[in-house]
């Protein structure tokens, strides 16, 4: 099995009711800590058998924020916390653009405010949560078709996009079908596995193309332009 490195970039972080509002911007890390508890001592009876200590779990949102009480956007992680101290609310935690996320519910505690003179000034923060985080692991099951939209959706629902355009356009590891199987119209695609512009694909009618729909007719529209400004 080959070595699989995970990294933080590029994820969310949000809080409040759904849809919550986003303060990924300010972490400068992000973790969700277990932390096992045994209670009582073991136990030997006259019989010989042996009654273990009981191991209770619980957990925490933890990380480091860089401090940010001068926003004026409305959007401040410091006045979050402090508006809602004590204050049990949902949250979701993406640690990078893929598949895994980690939802639940938090209690948050006021930050610390301040720090030294003219320097970059962060918060560590450790967040309780209320019984145990619901996780969604990467599917291991290969998209086998692709709904058109803004963005579109793999199917079925929870499956794994090709890895990039190129795989999409060559079927690996497998064919991928289109819904609509007419041409999609403007602007709708897929996003594969490849982030950003690069990543995106969409169905002309006939065969997987890059980019969203809009942006290849335009593109095609401008080579016939140019190959008639050349004639």
């Amino acid at each position: 099995m080959a070595v699989v490195e995970s990294k933080l970039k590029t994820g969310k972080l949000l809080l409040g009711t759904a849809p919550g509002v986003e303060y990924a911007c300010q972490q400068t890390n992000v973790r969700i800590v277990p932390e096992h508890n045994e209670e009582g001592d073991e136990v030997e009876t006259l019989c010989g058998d042996v009654l273990t200590p009981s191991t209770t779990t619980s957990w925490s949102l933890q990380g480091t924020a860089i401090q940010d009480w001068d926003s004026t956007s409305g959007v401040s992680f410091i006045k979050y916390s402090w508006e809602n101290n004590g204050v049990t609310v949902p949250f979701s935690w993406q640690p990078n653009a893929g598949a895994t996320t980690i939802t639940g519910n938090v209690t948050v505690r006021a930050l610390e405010l301040g720090g030294d003179v003219n320097t970059r000034i962060t918060s560590d923060f450790t967040w309780p949560l209320a019984g145990e985080p619901t996780p969604v692991w990467p599917s291991t099951t290969p998209a086998t078709g692709a709904t058109a939209g803004v963005p579109g959706a793999w199917t079925p629902a929870g499956a794994n996009p090709p890895s990039s355009v190129a795989n999409l356009i060559a079927g690996t590891p497998n064919a991928v079908t289109a819904s609509p199987t007419t041409a999609w119209t403007t602007g709708q695609y897929v996003q594969t596995g490849t982030a950003g512009a690069p990543g995106q694909a969409h169905w002309d009618g006939t065969a997987w193309v890059a980019a969203p729909a809009l942006l290849a007719d335009d593109q095609g529209a401008d080579d016939d332009a140019d190959e008639y400004t050349s004639a």
